[in-house]
């Protein structure tokens, strides 16, 4: 998985890189063919907005890519957030996926029982 980290309007420390590069790596547990993630940190220049930090998360799939932002007074706070939202899509991409090709084994339109009996009807 190729991780980009960038800053736009702002400069990106090591140590912020360092721990966006290992909070994205948890999105691997969920899916094994991210190719690519891109994460950009922008401040927002509104004198009157509080939260100013802003980070966008885009993951990039097979046959789809998966994008989340959010603000927070703190570059790690938005970070935090992006990658709650981003895990929680890839999450649901990976249910559908499992449940699309693992469908339930149906015998005659009746559910199979864990004794591998169909259950009787009354």
């Amino acid at each position: 998985m190729d991780i980009v980290v960038r800053g736009k309007n702002r400069p990106v420390s090591s140590r912020l890189d360092a721990v966006a590069r290992e909070k994205v790596a948890r999105i691997a547990k969920f899916t094994h063919d991210a190719g690519r993630v891109e994460v950009d940190f922008a401040e927002q220049q509104h004198r009157r907005v509080a939260e100013s930090q802003l980070c966008e998360i885009t993951v990039h799939l097979k046959r789809h890519f998966v994008k989340a932002h959010a603000c927070a007074p703190e570059a790690e706070a938005a970070l935090d957030l992006a990658v709650d939202k981003v895990g929680h899509q890839v999450a649901r991409i990976k249910d559908k996926r499992v449940s699309r090709s693992h469908p339930r084994r149906r015998t005659n339109g009746k559910p199979i029982s864990a004794g591998g009996v169909s259950s009787p009807t009354m």
